[in-house]
Protein backbone atom coordinates (compact mmCIF):
# COMPACT_ATOMS: atom_id res chain seq x y z
CA UNK A 1 0.00 0.00 0.00
CA UNK A 2 1.04 3.55 -1.07
CA UNK A 3 0.63 6.57 1.27
CA UNK A 4 0.86 10.06 0.08
CA UNK A 5 1.44 12.16 2.90
CA UNK A 6 -0.15 16.09 2.90
CA UNK A 7 2.67 18.40 5.07
CA UNK A 8 1.32 21.49 3.77
CA UNK A 9 -0.26 22.26 7.68
CA UNK A 10 2.87 21.98 9.28
CA UNK A 11 3.45 24.26 12.00
CA UNK A 12 6.74 24.12 13.41
CA UNK A 13 9.45 21.61 12.08
CA UNK A 14 12.90 20.80 12.97
CA UNK A 15 15.27 18.44 11.55
CA UNK A 16 16.40 14.70 12.04
CA UNK A 17 19.38 13.26 10.43
CA UNK A 18 18.63 10.71 7.91
CA UNK A 19 21.40 8.68 9.31
CA UNK A 20 18.54 7.80 12.40
CA UNK A 21 16.28 5.97 9.34
CA UNK A 22 18.82 4.96 7.35
CA UNK A 23 20.88 2.82 9.53
CA UNK A 24 19.44 2.96 13.60
CA UNK A 25 15.69 2.80 13.36
CA UNK A 26 15.27 -1.12 13.35
CA UNK A 27 17.30 -1.36 15.72
CA UNK A 28 16.64 1.76 18.11
CA UNK A 29 14.66 1.26 21.54
CA UNK A 30 10.93 3.14 20.82
CA UNK A 31 11.91 5.17 23.74
CA UNK A 32 15.20 6.13 22.65
CA UNK A 33 13.78 7.55 19.62
CA UNK A 34 11.49 9.35 21.69
CA UNK A 35 14.09 10.90 23.68
CA UNK A 36 16.26 11.97 20.24
CA UNK A 37 13.32 13.86 18.54
CA UNK A 38 12.89 15.61 21.84
CA UNK A 39 16.67 16.77 22.08
CA UNK A 40 16.06 17.78 18.18
CA UNK A 41 13.45 19.81 18.76
CA UNK A 42 15.31 22.44 20.61
CA UNK A 43 18.00 23.18 18.56
CA UNK A 44 21.48 24.45 20.43
CA UNK A 45 19.48 25.63 23.18
CA UNK A 46 20.08 23.95 26.64
CA UNK A 47 17.52 21.44 27.84
CA UNK A 48 17.81 19.33 31.17
CA UNK A 49 16.80 15.54 31.35
CA UNK A 50 14.16 16.58 34.08
CA UNK A 51 11.97 18.04 31.29
CA UNK A 52 13.08 15.65 28.86
CA UNK A 53 11.74 12.80 31.26
CA UNK A 54 8.08 14.79 31.65
CA UNK A 55 7.94 15.62 27.76
CA UNK A 56 8.40 12.14 26.98
CA UNK A 57 7.00 9.86 29.91
CA UNK A 58 10.44 8.35 30.58
CA UNK A 59 12.94 7.82 33.83
CA UNK A 60 15.98 9.62 34.21
CA UNK A 61 17.97 7.03 33.61
CA UNK A 62 16.40 6.37 30.11
CA UNK A 63 17.48 9.68 29.12
CA UNK A 64 20.53 9.24 30.09
CA UNK A 65 21.24 5.71 27.99
CA UNK A 66 19.11 6.98 25.49
CA UNK A 67 21.35 10.33 25.08
CA UNK A 68 24.62 8.12 25.32
CA UNK A 69 23.41 5.89 22.83
CA UNK A 70 22.43 8.46 19.73
CA UNK A 71 26.25 9.93 21.35
CA UNK A 72 27.80 6.51 20.25
CA UNK A 73 26.07 6.21 16.92
CA UNK A 74 27.58 9.74 16.28
CA UNK A 75 24.21 11.34 15.61
CA UNK A 76 24.24 13.75 17.97
CA UNK A 77 27.62 15.11 20.80
CA UNK A 78 27.01 16.65 23.74
CA UNK A 79 27.97 18.83 27.17
CA UNK A 80 26.64 17.48 30.14
CA UNK A 81 26.18 19.60 32.95
CA UNK A 82 27.17 18.27 36.39
CA UNK A 83 25.60 14.71 37.32
CA UNK A 84 23.70 15.06 33.97
CA UNK A 85 21.06 17.78 35.05
CA UNK A 86 21.38 19.44 31.38
CA UNK A 87 23.53 19.40 28.05
CA UNK A 88 23.02 20.92 24.81
CA UNK A 89 22.36 19.13 22.47
CA UNK A 90 24.61 19.68 18.89
CA UNK A 91 23.21 17.67 15.76
CA UNK A 92 26.65 16.46 14.03
CA UNK A 93 26.33 13.01 11.77
CA UNK A 94 29.53 10.90 11.86
CA UNK A 95 30.11 7.98 9.90
CA UNK A 96 30.25 5.05 12.35
CA UNK A 97 29.16 3.81 15.58
CA UNK A 98 32.03 4.18 18.32
CA UNK A 99 33.54 1.05 19.36
CA UNK A 100 33.23 2.49 22.91
CA UNK A 101 31.88 0.90 25.53
CA UNK A 102 28.50 1.76 27.40
CA UNK A 103 28.06 0.75 30.90
CA UNK A 104 25.17 1.36 33.35
CA UNK A 105 24.91 0.93 36.53
CA UNK A 106 22.62 -1.54 37.12
CA UNK A 107 21.79 -0.53 40.78
CA UNK A 108 20.11 2.29 39.43
CA UNK A 109 17.85 0.46 36.63
CA UNK A 110 14.39 -0.83 38.07
CA UNK A 111 12.95 -3.97 36.79
CA UNK A 112 11.02 -2.40 33.65
CA UNK A 113 14.22 -0.22 32.34
CA UNK A 114 15.62 -1.27 29.11
CA UNK A 115 19.33 -1.43 29.67
CA UNK A 116 21.64 -0.60 26.79
CA UNK A 117 24.05 -2.63 25.25
CA UNK A 118 26.26 -1.72 22.37
CA UNK A 119 26.96 -4.54 19.70
CA UNK A 120 30.14 -4.83 20.55
CA UNK A 121 28.90 -5.39 24.75
CA UNK A 122 26.26 -7.88 23.64
CA UNK A 123 29.19 -9.73 21.82
CA UNK A 124 31.65 -9.82 24.48
CA UNK A 125 28.84 -10.97 27.31
CA UNK A 126 27.23 -13.90 24.94
CA UNK A 127 31.29 -14.76 24.04
CA UNK A 128 32.20 -15.22 27.53
CA UNK A 129 29.02 -17.13 29.06
CA UNK A 130 28.60 -20.56 28.02
CA UNK A 131 25.32 -20.62 28.81
CA UNK A 132 24.32 -17.44 26.73
CA UNK A 133 26.04 -18.93 23.82
CA UNK A 134 23.96 -22.40 23.95
CA UNK A 135 21.31 -20.16 25.11
CA UNK A 136 21.07 -17.84 21.92
CA UNK A 137 22.17 -20.96 19.53
CA UNK A 138 18.86 -22.71 20.82
CA UNK A 139 16.65 -19.50 21.31
CA UNK A 140 16.95 -18.80 17.60
CA UNK A 141 15.77 -22.66 16.70
CA UNK A 142 12.76 -21.89 18.99
CA UNK A 143 12.43 -18.34 16.82
CA UNK A 144 12.92 -19.85 12.87
CA UNK A 145 15.23 -16.43 12.71
CA UNK A 146 18.42 -14.79 13.65
CA UNK A 147 18.14 -12.97 16.65
CA UNK A 148 19.06 -8.96 16.29
CA UNK A 149 20.70 -6.51 18.65
CA UNK A 150 17.43 -5.51 20.37
CA UNK A 151 16.03 -9.28 21.07
CA UNK A 152 19.21 -9.79 22.25
CA UNK A 153 19.34 -7.02 24.85
CA UNK A 154 15.79 -8.30 25.32
CA UNK A 155 17.05 -11.75 26.35
CA UNK A 156 20.06 -10.14 28.27
CA UNK A 157 17.71 -8.25 30.21
CA UNK A 158 15.47 -11.32 31.00
CA UNK A 159 18.73 -12.88 32.08
CA UNK A 160 20.43 -10.85 34.31
CA UNK A 161 17.77 -8.47 35.33
CA UNK A 162 14.85 -10.69 36.56
CA UNK A 163 17.77 -13.33 37.06
CA UNK A 164 15.59 -16.20 34.47
CA UNK A 165 17.93 -19.15 33.66
CA UNK A 166 18.53 -19.98 29.70
CA UNK A 167 16.27 -23.06 29.95
CA UNK A 168 13.21 -20.67 31.88
CA UNK A 169 13.70 -18.12 28.99
CA UNK A 170 13.29 -20.88 26.21
CA UNK A 171 10.11 -22.58 27.92
CA UNK A 172 8.98 -19.09 28.67
CA UNK A 173 9.44 -18.22 24.37
CA UNK A 174 8.09 -21.50 23.28
CA UNK A 175 4.99 -20.59 25.18
CA UNK A 176 4.46 -17.13 23.55
CA UNK A 177 5.28 -18.76 20.36
CA UNK A 178 2.44 -21.16 21.10
CA UNK A 179 0.19 -18.14 21.33
CA UNK A 180 1.71 -16.15 18.58
CA UNK A 181 3.31 -13.84 19.74
CA UNK A 182 7.29 -13.92 19.10
CA UNK A 183 8.29 -9.86 19.27
CA UNK A 184 10.58 -9.67 22.22
CA UNK A 185 9.04 -6.43 23.37
CA UNK A 186 5.70 -9.56 24.49
CA UNK A 187 8.21 -12.53 25.79
CA UNK A 188 9.55 -9.53 27.99
CA UNK A 189 6.12 -8.52 29.36
CA UNK A 190 5.59 -12.11 30.30
CA UNK A 191 8.55 -12.23 31.72
CA UNK A 192 7.83 -9.43 33.98
CA UNK A 193 4.43 -10.52 34.66
CA UNK A 194 5.55 -13.98 35.99
CA UNK A 195 8.94 -12.41 38.04
CA UNK A 196 6.26 -10.30 40.00
CA UNK A 197 3.83 -13.36 40.52
CA UNK A 198 7.40 -14.82 42.16
CA UNK A 199 7.39 -17.97 39.22
CA UNK A 200 10.98 -17.92 38.27
CA UNK A 201 12.53 -21.16 39.22
CA UNK A 202 12.64 -23.91 35.95
CA UNK A 203 10.24 -25.60 37.71
CA UNK A 204 7.52 -22.58 38.77
CA UNK A 205 7.57 -21.74 35.11
CA UNK A 206 6.79 -25.69 33.93
CA UNK A 207 4.06 -25.52 36.60
CA UNK A 208 2.82 -22.18 35.08
CA UNK A 209 2.92 -22.89 31.37
CA UNK A 210 1.26 -25.93 32.13
CA UNK A 211 -1.66 -24.57 34.15
CA UNK A 212 -1.91 -21.61 31.45
CA UNK A 213 -2.30 -23.95 28.57
CA UNK A 214 -4.79 -25.98 30.61
CA UNK A 215 -7.02 -22.47 30.64
CA UNK A 216 -6.24 -21.58 27.14
CA UNK A 217 -7.38 -25.26 26.45
CA UNK A 218 -10.48 -24.54 28.12
CA UNK A 219 -11.29 -21.14 27.29
CA UNK A 220 -11.14 -22.56 23.65
CA UNK A 221 -13.85 -25.53 24.20
CA UNK A 222 -16.04 -22.97 26.28
CA UNK A 223 -15.91 -20.56 23.04
CA UNK A 224 -16.05 -23.64 20.36
CA UNK A 225 -19.48 -24.72 22.75
CA UNK A 226 -20.70 -20.97 23.08
CA UNK A 227 -20.08 -20.61 18.94
CA UNK A 228 -17.84 -18.04 19.56
CA UNK A 229 -15.40 -16.86 16.84
CA UNK A 230 -14.28 -12.91 17.76
CA UNK A 231 -11.51 -12.45 20.55
CA UNK A 232 -13.34 -12.30 23.83
CA UNK A 233 -12.52 -9.69 25.54
CA UNK A 234 -10.67 -8.88 28.99
CA UNK A 235 -13.69 -9.33 31.40
CA UNK A 236 -15.25 -12.26 29.14
CA UNK A 237 -11.48 -14.07 29.69
CA UNK A 238 -11.52 -13.26 33.46
CA UNK A 239 -15.00 -14.84 33.75
CA UNK A 240 -14.00 -18.00 31.90
CA UNK A 241 -10.44 -17.93 34.27
CA UNK A 242 -12.85 -18.19 37.23
CA UNK A 243 -14.57 -20.78 36.01
CA UNK A 244 -11.93 -23.27 35.29
CA UNK A 245 -10.52 -22.25 38.77
CA UNK A 246 -13.94 -23.44 39.83
CA UNK A 247 -13.87 -26.76 37.88
CA UNK A 248 -17.18 -26.24 36.14
CA UNK A 249 -17.22 -28.13 33.18
CA UNK A 250 -17.77 -26.67 29.45
CA UNK A 251 -20.61 -28.64 29.43
CA UNK A 252 -22.37 -26.87 32.71
CA UNK A 253 -21.20 -23.57 31.03
CA UNK A 254 -22.97 -24.38 28.28
CA UNK A 255 -25.85 -25.19 30.12
CA UNK A 256 -25.83 -21.64 31.82
CA UNK A 257 -25.46 -20.28 28.53
CA UNK A 258 -29.32 -21.57 27.51
CA UNK A 259 -30.56 -20.35 30.90
CA UNK A 260 -29.52 -17.21 30.30
CA UNK A 261 -30.62 -17.18 26.48
CA UNK A 262 -33.92 -18.22 28.01
CA UNK A 263 -34.13 -15.47 30.37
CA UNK A 264 -32.80 -12.28 28.84
CA UNK A 265 -33.03 -13.50 24.90
CA UNK A 266 -29.46 -12.41 24.83
CA UNK A 267 -26.07 -13.51 25.28
CA UNK A 268 -24.73 -12.19 28.39
CA UNK A 269 -21.37 -13.81 29.92
CA UNK A 270 -22.10 -11.20 33.49
CA UNK A 271 -25.91 -13.39 33.72
CA UNK A 272 -24.10 -16.21 32.96
CA UNK A 273 -21.45 -15.99 35.78
CA UNK A 274 -24.46 -15.44 38.20
CA UNK A 275 -25.76 -18.44 37.71
CA UNK A 276 -22.56 -20.23 37.56
CA UNK A 277 -21.70 -18.87 40.91
CA UNK A 278 -24.86 -19.68 42.03
CA UNK A 279 -24.55 -23.58 41.47
CA UNK A 280 -20.96 -23.87 42.52
CA UNK A 281 -21.95 -22.07 45.82
CA UNK A 282 -24.84 -24.73 45.88
CA UNK A 283 -22.07 -27.76 44.93
CA UNK A 284 -23.73 -28.26 41.34
CA UNK A 285 -21.58 -30.42 39.01
CA UNK A 286 -23.62 -31.63 36.39
CA UNK A 287 -26.18 -30.48 34.08
CA UNK A 288 -29.08 -32.96 35.97
CA UNK A 289 -27.97 -31.03 39.11
CA UNK A 290 -28.24 -27.87 37.95
CA UNK A 291 -31.91 -28.69 36.86
CA UNK A 292 -33.06 -30.06 40.04
CA UNK A 293 -31.40 -27.33 41.90
CA UNK A 294 -32.96 -25.22 39.85
CA UNK A 295 -37.03 -26.64 40.43
CA UNK A 296 -36.11 -26.84 43.98
CA UNK A 297 -35.36 -23.00 44.67
CA UNK A 298 -38.15 -22.22 42.29
CA UNK A 299 -40.98 -24.21 44.59
CA UNK A 300 -39.25 -22.96 47.58
CA UNK A 301 -40.56 -20.42 49.98
CA UNK A 302 -37.74 -18.59 50.38
CA UNK A 303 -37.04 -18.77 46.76
CA UNK A 304 -36.69 -15.41 45.95
CA UNK A 305 -33.68 -14.93 48.12
CA UNK A 306 -31.97 -17.68 46.71
CA UNK A 307 -32.86 -17.11 43.13
CA UNK A 308 -30.42 -16.39 40.41
CA UNK A 309 -33.36 -14.16 38.14
CA UNK A 310 -31.11 -11.05 37.99
CA UNK A 311 -33.75 -9.95 34.85
CA UNK A 312 -36.44 -9.23 38.10
CA UNK A 313 -33.62 -6.93 39.56
CA UNK A 314 -33.14 -5.10 36.27
CA UNK A 315 -37.22 -4.66 35.85
CA UNK A 316 -37.27 -3.37 39.33
CA UNK A 317 -34.08 -0.68 39.02
CA UNK A 318 -35.64 0.71 35.27
CA UNK A 319 -39.65 1.19 36.72
CA UNK A 320 -38.25 2.69 39.93
CA UNK A 321 -35.49 5.56 37.57
CA UNK A 322 -38.70 5.87 35.33
CA UNK A 323 -40.98 6.57 38.38
CA UNK A 324 -38.34 8.70 39.92
CA UNK A 325 -38.06 10.91 36.69
CA UNK A 326 -42.01 10.87 36.05
CA UNK A 327 -42.28 12.49 39.76
CA UNK A 328 -39.53 15.25 38.85
CA UNK A 329 -40.95 16.11 35.58
CA UNK A 330 -44.30 16.95 37.82
CA UNK A 331 -42.61 18.82 40.48
CA UNK A 332 -41.51 20.83 37.61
Amino acid sequence: MTYKIDIKNWGRVFTVPCSVVDNYLKEADGDFLKVLLCVVSFGNCDIDSEKICKLCNVSELCVKNAINYWSECGVISCEIDSDFVGFTPVVEVKPAISEKSLLVDKSDADRTSNNYYSSAQISDIINSNEDLKFFFQEIQKVLGRITNNTEQRGFIYIYEELGYSPSSIILITEYCKNLGKTSIAYIKSVANSWFSQDIISYDDVEKHIIKMNEYHSYENTIKRKLDIEIKLSTKQSEYIKNWKNMNISPELVLHAYDKTVEKTNKMSFAYMNKIIEEWHKSGVKTTEQAEKHYSETKTRPDSKKHSYDIEQIDDFQMNFLMNRKKKINEVK
